[in-house]
């Protein structure tokens, strides 16, 4: 990851984001469009108002009031269409950043190295990353993205105020940056703070997160008490930092305000009394504060970039930093085609960390067609091994090799086409039954439902109301652990690898399910390799060789 421009700067951050804001020249025509109507309804519309008050008004004019009352109608209904305009293309330009974003990020999990991920629960990455975005989409609400439109608009008001009367408009433009100094002030605090709560919410999510996965436990060993002290222990920095944040939005608010009061009565002392002096009439008065206001309110918002970018400025590093992460080489610019599904492991070690290391010195020769079962202890490096052969993690030193390739030469995702794998905990999606045994919905309801019949694992009558048809919720909780495995096999079966993979596949089957699946797959008329991961003796019949994983190394048994 590039952390060091992440952390040096703005800009960066900002180069990294800003192509996902897409704007077509449609929509930029209409905001074109927007931006003139604007600057002319924020300089007409005091104009229209002296005019009124003086001609109308103060001479007693009933007509000539409901003229320019009618002219003030018309800009009026000019000005609401053009803001409703501007309101439409603007969500819809924010829907599709948020869109964009969330896509991307996606892909990026998807695409870097598991041990990216690993660590975090999805729940708590989903959190994190909707925080995240949440508040980068700030700088596209109607806000943010007005400025163009509020810079005419100030343009606008500060000639108006100059024709009117220029010497108080040089008092109010010397006052109005005082507030802009003292937000960019305290901005820099804001970010200190934002970033620090962010990190602190993020922890007390993972310390909640944890206790909501292990309800069990805490039910058994009667918790109760010892996890309400440790819930106040990770809170408690929580509200601190959110009263130090609402403490500083209170301070730019009052300041502001202060500042505003101020401007508010100078004009009120200098306009009365260049009235009394008739240098100005009523109206004029009334055009020079309608002026001040179309200056003063888009500049509030100027002034606060500052401050909301405090906010979104920890959460944009973070998204960043996701953008920085690695992604697995799934596709080279030339990939090498695999002649056989032979696998070989030529000295491959492994370790999470330099200094331990879980498999050492591995060399393993299984060939096409083989059926074979892997062995050993809880701890030993089965699961690590499975990963290894799929590409899930890379090997520290050493070469696996399929028909002669290395898995660096084909492209992590050709490599993955010639797997299936069946697992103890195979992930099931939300959809259907149907859904998720054939995950690349290239077949029928009807030839689904033949298939899984042909094999013997007819889910009809187990799935209760639907058939295949059935929902499938939150990983399969509404499913038994049976029902999930022949899930995963009938899936593993359709994808029509080289290589079946059976990691502790049978743990949760029945007795019929168990022979059915083992039958099917030890067969010699299937035609797969077959590598079978068990602590079932039982399971290991029919295998032509067995090899045990202990203390680092495999050995043929």
């Amino acid at each position: 990851m590039n952390k060091k421009n992440i952390k040096n700067g703005t800009k960066y951050i900002i180069k990294k984001i800003w192509p996902f804001l897409q704007w077509s020249r449609g929509k930029s025509v209409l905001l074109g469009i927007g931006v003139i109507i604007a600057s002319l309804s924020t300089f007409l519309r005091p104009q229209i108002i002296s005019r009124l008050t003086d001609e109308g008004l103060a001479a007693k004019r009933f007509d000539i009031i409901l003229l320019w009352c009618a002219v003030l109608a018309s800009v009026s209904v000019l000005e609401y269409a053009n803001e409703l305009l501007q309101v439409k293309v603007f969500v819809n330009v924010s829907n599709q950043f948020v869109q964009n974003l969330f896509q991307k990020a996606l892909e990026k999990i998807l695409k870097a190295p598991y041990s990216y991920s690993q660590n975090r629960t999805s729940a708590e990455l989903f959190s994190t990353l909707h925080n995240d975005i949440s508040r980068i989409s700030l700088l596209i609400d109607r806000n943010s993205l007005l400025l163009l439109r509020l810079g005419f608009q100030i343009v606008g008001g500060i000639i108006g105020l100059m024709i009117l009367e220029w010497r108080v408009a040089l008092l109010v433009l010397f006052i109005m940056p005082l507030k802009q100094l003292i937000v960019f002030k305290m901005s820099r605090k804001k970010t200190i703070l934002t970033e620090c709560y962010l990190n602190e919410w993020r922890s007390f999510s993972e310390w909640f997160g944890n206790q909501t996965g292990g309800i069990v436990e805490i039910k058994l060993w009667n918790l109760y008490g010892h996890k309400r002290k440790e819930f106040l222990k990770e809170y408690k920095k929580v509200p601190e930092l959110n009263e130090q944040l609402e403490i500083c939005d209170g301070k730019e608010n009052i300041l502001g305000q202060g500042i505003n009061l101020l401007l508010e009565v100078l004009v009120y002392i200098c306009c009365g009394y260049l009235l009394c002096k008739n240098q100005m009439s009523i109206g004029n008065v009334l055009a020079f504060l309608s002026y001040v206001m179309s200056v003063s309110s888009p500049l509030d918002i100027f002034t606060s970039i500052p401050y909301i970018w405090a906010q979104i400025q920890p959460s944009a590093k973070r998204y960043v930093e996701l953008l920085e992460w690695k992604e697995e080489e799934l596709e080279l610019e030339k990939e090498d085609s695999i002649e056989s599904s032979e696998l070989i492991f030529e000295n491959v070690t492994f370790g999470y960390s330099e200094q331990q290391h879980i498999l050492q010195n591995i060399n393993l020769k299984i060939k096409e067609g083989e059926k074979i079962a892997i062995i050993g202890g809880n701890g030993e490096g089965k699961t690590t091994l499975i990963h290894l052969i799929l590409g899930i993690v890379l090997p520290v030193s050493g070469k696996i090799y399929m028909g002669k390739k290395d898995m660096t030469e084909v492209g992590l995702g050709n490599w993955r086409e010639h797997f299936a794998l069946v697992g103890q905990k195979t992930y099931l999606f939300q959809g259907t039954i149907k859904n998720n045994i054939d995950l690349y919905d290239d077949m029928t309801l009807a030839q689904v439902e033949k298939f899984a019949s042909e094999c013997g694992l007819d889910m009809k009558t187990e799935s209760r109301e639907g058939g295949y048809n059935y929902k499938i919720t939150d990983n399969g909780a509404n499913l038994s652990g049976g029902e999930k495995q022949k899930i995963a096999f009938l899936r593993a079966i359709i994808k029509n690898a080289e290589i079946i993979i059976l990691d502790e596949a049978f743990s949760n089957c029945d007795e019929k399910s168990r022979k059915i699946i083992r039958q099917i797959v030890m067969d010699e008329k299937f035609n797969k390799t077959v590598i079978l991961v068990s602590h079932y003796k039982e399971d290991l019949g029919g295998v032509q060789k067995i090899y045990e994983i202990k203390e680092g190394e495999i050995r043929l048994l």
